[in-house]
């Protein structure tokens, strides 16, 4: 859950401006929403295919693929949030 009642959240949101020169407040105001918005609609695409597969296989297939997409897009080492910088350090050569 989203908590715009955080002290960061609170602060980048009332100065956008000066969120949008911080690194760490522009990913807690803009880039870390904007991730979540799109793990949810993968989510919701991989269970909507899912559901119109013809075989068992074909849908659990469809929902491993997007979940795992949804997944990797929330936890994306590349992204350029405060605590995954030194992580994407590590996985640059992958």
């Amino acid at each position: 859950m989203y908590r715009p009642a955080e002290p960061i959240t609170r602060t980048a949101f009332a100065n956008m401006g000066e969120a949008m020169r911080d690194a760490t407040m522009r990913y807690w105001a803009v880039e870390h929403v904007s991730l979540m918005l799109i793990a949810l609609a993968m989510v919701h695409v991989g269970r909507s295919r899912s559901r119109k597969g013809a075989t068992s296989a074909a849908k659990h297939r469809s929902a491993a693929i997007f979940y795992t997409l949804a997944l990797r897009r929330r936890s994306s080492p590349q992204s350029p949030g405060p605590s995954c910088r030194r992580v994407a350090h590590f996985f640059q050569g992958f």
